[in-house]
């Protein structure tokens, strides 16, 4: 198929009802979070930025900014697919996520020619006290300036009264090997790390998430954890995951900071990728999780949930670039991708179903080619007349999706 035209007749006005799988996913992701989210803008500057955020658990929400001068506060509508990904449109854009199966934990990234964007929320818990963040958790740091990146993965040891003491193992971070702080936690599990750091506890008190209050000098801190477990294996990691990861860098900016991908781990130490933002891409790695939860992805270092649910990975690199990420359990393959795709090129043409379906104001419309083509992508009326032309140009063998 060397030319593909009117590759798509999509009436704007028809829809087809969600299932009942769909209807389920979307219900998960509900309630009140802590939400901690990490901007990197194209002129250099980075910021971290805290907010409360209510879910309804249908399409809608709300959402205030915490510990700002000037609070930014308003409404979203988000989408849930089968596998628990989601999508948040914007005006100008579009944010891309994924939550776990007990809607405690979410994780999203967005990319533009502006900005990069990362984040993840926590469910708030009721009747939570010092005593419930306590023991060991492996702890990743990155700390962003204009002219310094750095990132760091160690340990912190709570003793569930209110000290902790972070040993540092592998950084880029100084030369200081070990902190001793104070903490709090909050009733609805909002954790305080010596008056600097503000987070989110989740309900199991597996995973903790937190990043600087008060942020000067246009830089940031941005910390994850997850709680030391022994015993564990390769097994833990296994099937389809969604992870998201932003890149640092002095000097410059690309969308090719944030990665938005699928990951398949098959439970032994090898695992597939692909990318959903951008060009193409299909890759394979290997992994292989050490003592006590902590693990090795390729180059990169990071810490795995006791139930394999979650993750999270650093890449320290040097002074001029760090990343950090995070990766949640789907519920299946990536939606809009076969079984086919992933780890695999297409091998046959094929124009995804559209999502979300009804779509208010956006929609994704996903696509393969097996072969370099010519390619037209128009929207049409129920009257059969072309509103607009999306993609018109030739395209080599791939998946694409176009907002």
């Amino acid at each position: 198929m060397r030319f593909v035209k009117s590759l798509l007749l999509l009436f704007i006005f028809s829809f087809v009802i969600p299932h009942f799988s769909i209807v389920q996913a979307q219900e998960t992701f509900g309630g009140d979070y802590m939400l901690v989210q990490y901007i990197l803008e194209d002129y250099g500057y980075r910021e971290v930025m805290h907010f409360e955020l209510f879910a309804d658990g249908d399409t809608s929400g709300t959402y205030k900014q915490l510990y700002s001068e000037q609070p930014d506060s308003g409404t979203f509508y988000y989408f849930v697919q089968e596998d628990r990904s989601f999508i948040i449109p914007e005006e100008d854009g579009i944010i891309y996520g994924i939550g776990d199966d007990q809607g405690d934990v979410f994780t999203f990234v967005r990319a533009d020619s502006e900005f990069a964007m990362f984040a993840v929320g926590i469910r708030k818990s009721s009747g939570k006290t010092v005593a419930d963040l306590s023991g060991d958790y492996w702890v990743s740091e990155f700390i962003t300036e204009p002219d310094f990146q750095a990132a760091g993965l160690g340990y912190v040891t709570f003793d569930g009264s209110g000290y902790a003491t972070l040993y540092r193992i592998e950084n880029t971070v100084g030369d200081v090997d070990s902190v001793e702080f104070p903490y709090a936690v909050g009733d609805d599990g909002t954790v305080v790390f010596d008056n600097f750091l503000v987070g989110a506890l989740s309900p199991d008190g597996q995973y903790l998430v937190a990043a600087g209050s008060e942020i000067e000098d246009n830089g940031s801190t941005y910390v994850m954890a997850v709680k030391k477990s022994s015993g564990l294996e390769n097994s833990v990691l296994s099937g389809n995951y969604i992870y998201n990861q932003v890149r640092t860098e002095t000097g410059g900016f690309s969308e090719e900071n944030v990665f938005y991908a699928g990951l398949n781990y098959d439970g032994e130490g090898s695992a597939e990728a692909t990318m959903f933002l951008g060009e193409p891409l299909s890759e394979t790695f290997s992994y292989e999780i050490l003592n006590e939860g902590n693990i090795e992805i390729d180059s990169s270092l990071g810490a795995v949930s006791a139930d394999g649910r979650y993750y999270f990975s650093i890449d320290m690199g040097d002074t001029t670039g760090v990343a950090f990420g995070m990766g949640i359990q789907s519920a299946g393959n990536p939606a809009g991708f076969g079984s086919d795709h992933v780890g695999s090129m297409p091998s046959s043409f094929t124009l995804e179903q559209n999502y979300p379906n009804p779509f208010n104001p956006v929609t994704v419309i996903g696509y393969r080619l097996s072969a370099v083509s010519d390619v037209e992508l128009s929207v049409y009326n129920l009257l059969g007349q072309k509103l607009v032309t999306l993609v018109s140009k030739k395209q080599s063998a791939g998946v694409y999706q176009v907002e």
